[in-house]
């Protein structure tokens, strides 16, 4: 279930928030206050549906804190994750244009808080400080480098190296932050089933290339052996 929500997480006032959304953070105070006018706050609970595939999309869903996954689903039902958005993360990144849809679902993760900005106050924030559209730019070139990515992981076919990819490729996105998805999520992300992930994962953590502590909380401990095995 969704919370409209017009605080921010730890308190903080709307300005601060907004500062801290990367394509937001080189503008000047008073057009930080700017932008937090124009904001919708939403909070989501873990796996609430933020919006689902085919939804029009007349907004750019930010997310402010906690993680969004990405669904796509076969004509068999089955679910894979495409991708998963951090803080500083956003998706529809083209409702500018008057007939964008969802090609996703996205679901929250865990505790999440996201920002909501229409695409008509998007564009007139662009028109008066461009550098927010050369951000938003950036931001879809690293997009496409992700979903390239993804699919070299997927044209592999050694489980062991799409486990050991899909670990660098996600801790490169977050290398402060121990990995924290289910080896179910895993799984959806790398295309095997979860006991060939669980396997897997045991063997890199055998070999003590990770660390695991608890259902959802992996790092990695020998990047340069990780880096080797796969490949």
């Amino acid at each position: 279930m969704t919370n409209a929500c017009n605080g921010c997480r730890g308190g903080h006032c709307q300005g601060t928030c907004v500062s801290r959304v990367p394509i937001f953070s080189t503008l000047k105070k008073e057009e930080l206050a700017q932008v937090a006018t124009l904001v919708q706050r939403r909070e989501y609970l873990p796996r609430d549906l933020v919006f689902h595939a085919g939804d029009p999309m007349d907004s750019l869903y930010i997310v402010r804190f906690g993680r969004v996954k990405l669904l796509r689903s076969d004509a068999q039902g089955e679910e894979a994750i495409v991708d998963i958005l951090q803080p500083g993360d956003f998706y529809g990144g083209d409702s500018l244009s008057a007939t964008s849809f969802a090609r996703e679902s996205g679901a929250a993760m865990e505790h999440t808080g996201l920002c909501l900005i229409r695409g008509e106050d998007l564009t007139q924030l662009i028109r008066k400080n461009p550098e927010i559209g050369l951000k938003i730019i950036a931001y879809l070139s690293d997009m496409r480098e992700n979903d390239r990515r993804l699919i070299h992981i997927l044209s592999l076919k050694d489980a062991g190296r799409r486990v050991a990819e899909l670990l660098l490729w996600q801790s490169e996105r977050q290398p402060d932050a121990p990995l924290t998805f289910s080896q179910e999520e895993m799984a959806r992300m790398a295309g095997l089933t979860h006991e060939t992930v669980n396997r897997k994962l045991a063997q890199l953590k055998k070999q003590g290339m990770i660390r695991v502590d608890g259902y959802k909380n992996l790092s990695i401990h020998d990047r340069a052996a990780l880096e080797n095995w796969a490949g």
